[in-house]
């Protein structure tokens, strides 16, 4: 079964390189959610332009704001700025869009239609299918507290994954990897599922995840995989 997989990085940040640099050892691809400003030290244009060569580069907003604090017209101007400002630099369009934090409302989403884009990256968690416009994803790249993880696997209902005492008994981001993996190789045709990891390469960094990220993504390439970018994730 050949299986799709995706990733996608927010923000937009130098350690973005190191990312790219391991994905293309393994001929793997990404999508790069790039902000104009943020926390971090932000990407300046060459270095967006840079990326773009090797990857897929999506919208995120001017100030990395939560777009829930803002009225209709406030975000229209964050989610519009950032678009025209990466389609000015990169010379082609912007297909897709994240939301900082994963917040967003029906604002948000009635405006990146507006604006065309053709798919809005969630933070949706737990999930292999593509819902419509919605891009959901399958885990973020982060060692999350085990609560966490079984506040997303009872709210999305995956009853595949609740009643598996082993898992739910060892509940951390490489077993659910494992689990999800394992699910989507037993799948004997065609399929739009989608393995979708997402994370910040400045958050890897930080707690040094890059083992794991590499450990991962060896696994993966164990098997027969269609690497897509964000904006190639079919509906299913």
């Amino acid at each position: 079964m050949r299986i799709n997989v995706t990733f996608s990085f927010d923000d937009g940040c130098l350690y973005d390189f190191k990312t790219i640099n391991i994905l293309q050892k393994y001929n793997l691809k990404a999508t790069f959610f790039v902000a104009n400003h943020h926390n971090n030290v932000p990407l300046d244009s060459s270095k967006i332009k840079e990326l773009s060569e090797y990857s897929e580069i999506g919208a995120h907003t001017r100030n990395h704001l939560d777009l829930r604090t803002l009225n209709y017209e406030e975000q229209f101007q964050e989610i519009d700025y950032n678009k025209k400002y990466l389609e000015d630099i990169l010379g082609k369009k912007i297909n897709v869009f994240c939301a900082p934090f994963g917040y967003y409302d029906a604002n948000s989403i009635k405006i990146a239609k507006e604006l065309e884009f053709t798919g809005f990256r969630t933070t949706l968690d737990m999930n292999i299918k593509r819902n419509g416009f919605l891009i959901k994803t399958t885990l973020q790249l982060y060692p999350h507290n085990p609560k966490i993880l079984l506040y997303h696997l009872i709210k999305n209902n995956l009853k595949m994954f609740l009643g598996n005492p082993f898992l739910i008994s060892r509940l951390n981001f490489f077993e659910l990897f494992l689990f999800f993996y394992s699910y989507l190789r037993q799948k004997e045709e065609y399929t739009t599922d989608t393995l979708h990891l997402w994370g910040h390469s400045w958050e890897i960094e930080n707690i040094k995840y890059w083992f794991t990220f590499e450990k991962i993504i060896k696994l993966i390439c164990e098997d027969e995989f269609y690497p897509i970018y964000n904006s190639e994730v079919k509906s299913s």
